[in-house]
């Protein structure tokens, strides 16, 4: 039988939380999220050389700079592409008919 090799790498975590207003009802919105990457030797820079620890947090930091989050509630997206609230009522509170 062949014998398996498990090989753990250290993981960089960058984690970012950014707040904004809903485009569509204007209520405030928290959204987080992690991203990791992690040491490894398939991790390689430019010059083809295994990227450092100071090398990989750098590029995963950058990485999480970037984010731009869509602070679009679940519920207003539905409304949006719907065309009704979660109550099955329309903007003026008629109940909307659908064939």
């Amino acid at each position: 039988m062949f014998d398996t090799i498990t090989m753990r790498f250290k993981s960089i975590k960058a984690w970012r939380e950014k707040s904004g207003k809903c485009p569509i009802c204007g209520k405030r919105v928290l959204r987080k999220t992690t991203f990791e990457c992690t040491v490894n030797p398939f991790n390689r820079n430019k010059d083809g050389f295994i990227k450092s620890e100071t090398e990989v947090r750098r590029d995963v930091n950058i990485e999480a700079d970037k984010w731009v989050p869509d602070f679009t509630h679940e519920k207003c997206k539905e409304k949006l592409i719907t065309g009704k609230n979660s109550h099955g009522l329309g903007k003026n509170g008629a109940q909307i008919n659908r064939k």
